[in-house]
């Protein structure tokens, strides 16, 4: 997430400040790059490891601090308390660099699991969390630092107070949310290649050609919130959770802050911070100015801070990044859009199918702007996103393919050329793309793997304990070593105790309502009782807000009262429904406690319990609900 030495209250002069020291980098690094001072003719690569951290019951852990007290300096918090990330030391390309990089993840995550461990908590490698709540995103959960709070600020003033997120899949998902802790909800594995700036525009492109058949290959993110959506959700959802854009901004066709892009890139990786510049206003400031020229002239090298603070509040999927080794500075390419996990065995196959495509494309097509459009490789890449495996793109001169047929007859032989050609062992090279032959041949993503999974348990449990389970379950086969497409559908826990002071009524409530509107019939109601077979019916006005419940009971009483021979002006199956419901019904939110829950039934004689949340209804809660949940336990025991 960047420099932690940030503010984002500035006055119009030290804004103005900042924006001049923004200009004075780029026009340092055009001197650097026309002087020959940046790094050529070395091939580098690194990694960054994310992660969540869950407590004993596989729900989000805000341990972040207590965990960063027993790990070296390496490691470094994330946007919420929940999450972690480790930054790897670069290598070397070429060799064994890819069984040293995988060696270097199982370090780091071993550490990780041993300070977890000591504290009661776990590590979870997931694009997106199967457990994480809409309550989880408090403010209360956010790392406790100064970075984090002001780039909320900034980014939720920019966006006018809040951030709405619909995204539909196999199902839909439609929320809104107060602050930037939506992007809380991903993580991701993200690995660098260094580049010299000659050729930072030819590889860049094909960087971006060859992202789609990746994220469709690694696709690790299906479920947010219990819903089932994109493959990747983690694309429309970082894309969505940081949208500073008003309305206005979306009619001329501004790009978001998180983007695939709008054009190739023609000559140098100064189009690229150019761009962001004039596109992205100033949000975040830095506590201390640097003279980028000062220091050239010291013979040092600078650290263009304002330049990396700007870029760290620009998140391309691949981004350009601007560094130095052994006091040498240098270009990368950051690659974003692969999730965290399943496995660090698969981690490291999905980095080398796309260090391998990229350098054989790179040698077989050179420049890909003459055989791709961007508006081809830009739709690729949600395409894949969305449909994972089950993608068809549009390819090279045109060629309309799908995914599998991708992968397995052009871009995985291409990889495999690439890698041995850079003088990478051969053993590594087919270890890891064997790996991503067999997922694709197999048709198991991560992601796949979790939506097959929920689909062979969610019969025989309710969705919290579904999605207990998958969490459950990826963390055991993680440990395995297996890489995923070789790991069996998740099965239901062998030891359910959900433990009713613990759980809430969002992980077993009915969210699949048949509801009616205040002005709809009565006689609307009860043919919606018949059909759906229920007792309870609550009613909502237009906007999604709760008004009351009308039950069985009271359709019955309203008919008796009618003596139907007797012609009665208004029939009674006429009457609107606001007439009959009960507006003093007891509602519930979706944090409730099943214990708490179950003394309000008692306490108001009630065998139902609407679920609202900030006034819109979410679900229900009936006796059967909780005989289910009680029977469940004991049947495991």
């Amino acid at each position: 997430m960047g420099d932690q030495r940030v503010h984002s209250e500035s006055s119009p002069e030290s804004c103005r400040a900042h924006q001049r020291a923004v200009l004075r980098d780029l026009e340092a690094l055009q001197e650097m790059i026309e002087g020959g001072q940046i790094e050529a003719g070395k091939r580098r690569i690194g990694a960054e490891q994310e992660f969540f951290l869950v407590d004993a019951d596989w729900r989000p852990a805000p341990v972040c601090i207590a965990m960063l007290e027993r790990l070296p300096e390496a490691f470094t918090t994330e946007l919420a308390a929940y999450n972690l990330e480790c930054n790897l030391p670069p290598l070397e390309f070429g060799g064994a660099c890819l069984s040293q990089l995988e060696a270097g993840l199982e370090g780091v995550v071993a550490q990780a699991d041993e300070a977890a461990q000591a504290i009661g908590s776990r590590v979870v490698l997931a694009g997106i969390l199967p457990t994480l709540r809409k309550s989880d995103l408090a403010l209360e959960n956010m790392a406790p630092r100064e970075r984090y709070r002001a780039l909320d600020e900034a980014m939720t003033r920019a966006a006018g107070g809040g951030y709405n997120l619909d995204i539909a899949g196999f199902d839909e998902l439609s929320v809104t949310h107060d602050s930037v802790m939506l992007e809380s909800c991903c993580t991701s594995f993200q690995f660098h290649f260094q580049v010299a700036p000659d050729e930072f525009a030819r590889l860049y492109n094909l960087a971006q050609a060859v992202t789609a058949p990746l994220v469709a290959a690694s696709a690790n993110s299906p479920v947010l919130f219990g819903k089932r959506l994109w493959h990747e959700t983690r694309i429309p959802l970082f894309q969505q959770s940081i949208d500073t854009r008003h309305a206005s901004y979306h009619v001329r066709g501004r790009q978001p802050r998180v983007s695939f892009g709008q054009r190739w890139v023609d000559d140098s990786v100064l189009q690229l911070f150019r761009e962001d510049v004039a596109s992205f206003r100033t949000l975040l400031y830095g506590n201390r100015q640097e003279d980028p020229f000062a220091a050239l002239g010291r013979g040092e090298v600078p650290a263009l801070a304002a330049l990396q603070i700007h870029n760290g509040t620009v998140y391309r999927w691949n981004r350009a990044c601007y560094g130095a080794t052994a006091g040498v500075p240098h270009l990368r390419i950051e690659a974003r859009a692969v999730a965290a996990g399943p496995t660090l065995l698969d981690e490291v196959a999905n980095a080398a199918l796309f260090w391998g495509a990229l350098l054989a494309l790179e040698a077989e097509v050179g420049d890909v702007r003459s055989r791709l459009r961007f508006v081809d490789a830009r739709r690729n890449f949600n395409v894949a996103a969305e449909h994972g495996l089950g993608a068809r793109f549009t390819w090279l001169d045109g060629e309309r393919i799908g995914a599998v047929d991708l992968l397995l007859n052009r871009v995985l032989p291409a990889a495999r050329e690439g890698l041995l050609d850079r003088g990478l062992d051969a053993d590594d090279v087919e270890r890891y793309l064997s790996v991503i032959e067999q997922r694709v041949e197999g048709l198991q993503t991560g992601a796949a793997w979790q939506l097959n999974s929920l689909s062979a348990i969610s019969d025989r449990c309710g969705p919290g304990e579904a999605l207990v389970a998958l969490t459950e379950n990826m963390t055991g086969l993680r440990a395995s070593g297996m890489p995923v497409g070789e790991w069996p559908l998740a099965r239901r826990r062998e030891i359910i105790d959900m433990g009713a002071s613990k759980t809430t009524v969002e992980e077993f409530m009915t969210t699949d309502l048949v509801t009616v509107q205040p002005d709809e019939s009565v006689s609307q109601v009860a043919a919606l009782m018949t059909w759906q077979n229920v007792r309870h019916v609550p009613v909502e006005n237009a906007d999604g807000n709760y008004m009351g419940i009308v039950s069985s009971l009271e359709v019955i009483e309203h008919l008796s009262k009618y003596d139907l021979r007797a012609g009665e002006a208004t029939p009674p199956g006429e009457v609107a429904v606001e007439s009959i419901m009960n507006t003093a019904s007891q509602s519930i939110s979706p944090q409730t406690t099943a214990i708490e829950a179950i003394a309000l039934m008692r306490q108001h004689e009630a065998d139902c319990l609407p679920v609202v949340s900030d006034g819109a209804l979410v679900g229900i809660v009936s006796e059967r609900d909780f005989i289910h949940l009680a029977s469940d336990g004991l049947a495991a025991r």
